[in-house]
């Protein structure tokens, strides 16, 4: 059983408002054995007035000593940037914009020809909520959404003196924009 935390804080000014956030992270990791392992973490914000709890978990397989599978579930929570927030030309009423991950990969480490690779591939799928859109009453109103899936495909070969880095992304997003009534 290892718990593991983080705080952190930030207050940053506009010419119109002063904002503060301050955020908490608390994770439990456990291993069941050799092979398999779980970890649930919780992370409160405090966006000025508003507050947020979000809940993640990760589940863990070791195949073998160089393989394992993990796949991870949790919700997100961001605050709207400053310029959506500004009482003359945003809304200072906008929520705090949710996700939803849910990713699935697979890490491989080998030893080769004197050289260290690791292997990783990742996929996803994210649901988005509560994005700022264009709105002519408001200027921004909080009914966006969207969602985004992908494979990330990622080689890093290391020897002494040098390494090596590839990556391939494949992406698809989709999001609401602007006003539809």
């Amino acid at each position: 059983l290892r718990w593991e935390s983080n705080a952190s804080s930030a207050t940053f000014d506009n010419a119109l408002q002063t904002r503060s956030r301050f955020g908490v992270y608390v994770i439990q990791k456990h291993r069941f054995s050799d092979s398999f392992g779980l970890a649930f973490g919780f992370r409160g914000d405090r966006y000025g007035e508003k507050g947020t709890a979000d809940l993640r978990a990760t589940l863990s397989w070791a195949v073998d000593r160089q393989s394992n599978w993990r796949l991870a579930l949790g919700s997100f929570h961001q605050a709207a940037e400053t310029e959506f927030l500004d009482p003359n030309a945003g809304n200072p009423d906008l929520k705090v914009q949710r996700a939803l991950h849910v990713v699935l990969s697979f890490e491989k480490i080998q030893e080769w020809e004197e050289a260290l690779l690791t292997f990783r591939a990742e996929t996803y799928q994210k649901s988005y909520a509560d994005l700022p859109v264009k709105d002519p009453a408001k200027h921004y109103v909080s009914d966006g959404y969207g969602s985004a899936s992908g494979l990330d495909l990622f080689l890093k070969a290391s020897r002494r003196g040098w390494r090596s880095t590839l990556s391939y992304s494949l992406l698809s997003t989709k999001r609401k924009e602007g006003v539809q009534r």
